[in-house]
């Protein structure tokens, strides 16, 4: 007897066995995450020269300048950006002077605030402070805002070290935000220093 399926109770089932699969999956930097449909992969990475390691996707590539230049048109824009292949989700870099002494908290606060001045219709979300996987004491917020045709979701970290401010940040469209949100605090908690002499 042969049993015909419709092709919409065919994508449905398909469907409903991805989920089951992702439900089934490991979910942590060691062993990947599903994200999207997709398995994401983390390795360690070295950034600033070797000076801070930190897993990020492994599919994630240094985004192309003439891209950062119309994504982040500022000449202030980050000096490290990771992105998928599409370049909607990134990981951001900033190695600062620190003439002032400030301290992460202090620098999170300041830049947050910044923020909200500049553009009102930026709402700080949630704020925190932990300390990261290497002893590091990590100061973040998240805030939304709008990129040219969608929401965008954004994640900030700050900390002190060797006497410069580190800022690390993430953004990818507001609605993978769930899926996101916990694996880039996550890839944050794993930056380490790396041996050499800041």
């Amino acid at each position: 007897r042969v049993i015909y399926i419709k092709h919409a109770e065919k994508e449905k089932i398909i469907s409903l066995k991805m989920e089951q699969l992702e439900q089934q999956a490991p979910r942590s930097l060691e062993h990947g995450y599903y994200i999207n449909g997709v398995l994401e992969k983390f390795v360690k990475t070295e950034i600033f020269e070797q000076r801070f390691w930190i897993c990020l996707p492994e599919s994630f590539v240094e985004m192309p300048e003439e891209v950062s230049c119309l994504k982040y048109p500022s000449s202030a824009r980050p000096q490290i950006i990771r992105t998928n292949l599409e370049c909607t989700v990134n990981f951001l870099f900033n190695r600062l002077d620190n003439p002032d002494g400030l301290t992460g908290k202090e620098a999170a606060e300041s830049f947050g605030s910044i923020l909200s001045r500049t553009n009102p219709a930026i709402r700080i979300r949630e704020s925190g402070e932990e300390t990261g996987d290497s002893g590091i004491e990590l100061y973040s917020f998240d805030f939304t805002s709008f990129g040219m045709d969608d929401q965008i979701y954004h994640v900030m970290d700050f900390f002190v070290t060797g006497g410069c401010l580190i800022q690390m940040g993430f953004n990818c469209p507001l609605r993978l935000q769930g899926e996101w949100k916990p694996v880039a605090k996550e890839v944050f908690r794993t930056i380490e220093v790396g041996k050499t002499t800041l």
